[in-house]
């Protein structure tokens, strides 16, 4: 035949153990990082037995496959990684797992401007339209509260887990010249509020108390 089927067959069988290896790993990971962020609605009964049973069983069955097979799903999961980091992780915004659990967290976060939603959206300015048309205030309706949003998501990504600490900075003088700039700084979680750079670099040196933050305005 011209397709090897069977190598074929032994390929994917392959590649679905070595996936299969890398989910048990990754629970493990995990559950043994304590992070009170994780709480999922299913936990895996017997742990850690039955993830380190599917990580030993995997790469025992992975022993059957072949060398062409396990080479060849090894390669898979390598390109794949390679393109991920050579071409889309400067292109995606999220965080990985493991990267929240191990890696170098965040300490600041830059606001240019307000968050307002994107105007250039049919939707959004359909919306809008309908609501000036209709005699009410589009901008408290619909602007403003979904620029809250996008700024508790901005510290969001900053404050992730009772350890983190950091600083927003918020580079847009309307929020502190308009009426509105109240609502969206009511709108996080309790901070200390300063204008001055020199409280910035102290606090960042000194910091060691869990769960704080500061906004820069």
């Amino acid at each position: 035949a011209l397709v090897p089927v069977v190598e074929l067959a032994k390929l994917a069988s392959a590649f679905q153990l070595l996936v299969f290896c890398l989910v048990n790993v990754t629970v493990i990971l995990v559950r043994e990082s304590g992070a009170r962020w994780y709480k999922p609605s299913f936990r895996v009964p017997l742990y850690p037995f039955t993830p380190a049973f599917g990580v030993v069983g995997s790469l025992v069955l992975l022993t059957f496959m072949g060398r062409i097979a396990i080479i060849g799903g090894a390669g898979i999961i390598v390109v794949g990684l390679s393109w991920y980091y050579l071409y889309a992780r400067r292109r995606v915004t999220r965080t990985g797992a493991v990267s929240r659990l191990y890696g170098e967290h965040r300490r600041v976060s830059v606001r240019l401007a307000r968050p307002d939603p994107s105007p250039s959206d049919p939707v959004l300015s359909a919306r809008l339209k309908a609501i000036s048309e209709a005699g009410g205030n589009a901008f408290a309706s619909v602007q403003l509260p979904q620029a809250v949003i996008a700024l508790k998501q901005g510290v969001g990504r900053l404050i992730r887990d009772p350890a983190d600490f950091g600083v927003v900075v918020l580079c847009d003088p309307r929020l502190m010249r308009r009426s509105y700039g109240r609502v969206f700084l009511n709108s996080l979680p309790p901070m200390p509020v300063t204008h001055a750079l020199d409280d910035v670099s102290s606090f960042l040196h000194k910091q060691k108390t869990p769960a704080m933050s500061g906004v820069v305005s």
